[in-house]
């Protein structure tokens, strides 16, 4: 018997420490520091030397659940980026596509407010057909992220980066470009952070600044 974390949580290691995101309760936390030491090795597989008496209050909380076939506790992961849709903004972009793409926000805020993050996140997702060649799903992935950087001059309310990454997902998703959603946090301080990333482009964000976060969710 091994473990597995709870479906709707996941985790990124930042500065050595690993830190959770809760989908169903919209929360980041961390672990006691005898804890945190037990679910390292576990993670590792480290056998005999884990305390597993030190793991049984994240058992109890349904933060890990006993599974019986054999599984590894995988931090998130995605490509590092290598650079970034928006410092190339030279990219023709109409009245209609603006138009569509401050409505996809608005529809992205409405159901974070309404349903929550993890409502929000699957909606957000859902495939659509896949585009058929590379060269023409980076073409579309640069004029997506053209979209989404102008529309925001057509809000009328402060957008901030979860709402703006949720609906260039969603958008980006139904028209069948392959996007991921990523979350990632820093430590000392603790930020959070969102952002939409196709391959190794940041479509959403510099690239100095996506950098500087350890992935804890990749969707």
């Amino acid at each position: 018997m091994t473990y597995a974390l709870s479906p709707n949580i996941t985790f990124g290691v930042a500065s050595g420490r690993p830190v959770f995101l809760s989908r169903g309760e919209d929360r980041y936390f961390l672990l006691p520091d005898r804890t945190e030491a037990a679910f390292l090795s576990l993670a590792r597989q480290e056998g005999s030397n884990i305390d597993h008496e030190a793991l049984r209050p994240i058992i109890d909380q349904g933060i890990l659940v006993r599974i019986d076939e054999m599984m590894r506790l995988e931090p998130a992961f995605i490509e590092l980026p290598a650079k970034s849709a928006i410092e190339n903004r030279d990219r023709r972009i109409t009245v209609g596509h603006l138009l569509q793409g401050s409505i996809a926000r608005r529809r992205s805020q409405w159901v974070l407010r309404r349903r929550g993050l993890n409502a929000a996140i699957k909606e957000s997702t859902t495939l659509g057909p896949a585009l058929t060649t590379s060269l023409r799903s980076a073409e579309t992935a640069l004029e997506y992220a053209a979209i989404f950087h102008n529309s925001g001059t057509l809000t009328a309310t402060r957008d901030d980066c979860l709402v703006r990454s949720l609906a260039l997902t969603r958008f980006s998703k139904k028209r069948g470009l392959d996007v991921r959603l990523v979350f990632g946090v820093t430590l000392s301080p603790f930020n959070a952070h969102c952002w939409v990333q196709h391959h190794n482009v940041v479509l959403n964000d510099r690239l100095e600044h996506a950098r500087r976060f350890t992935p804890v969710l990749v969707v």
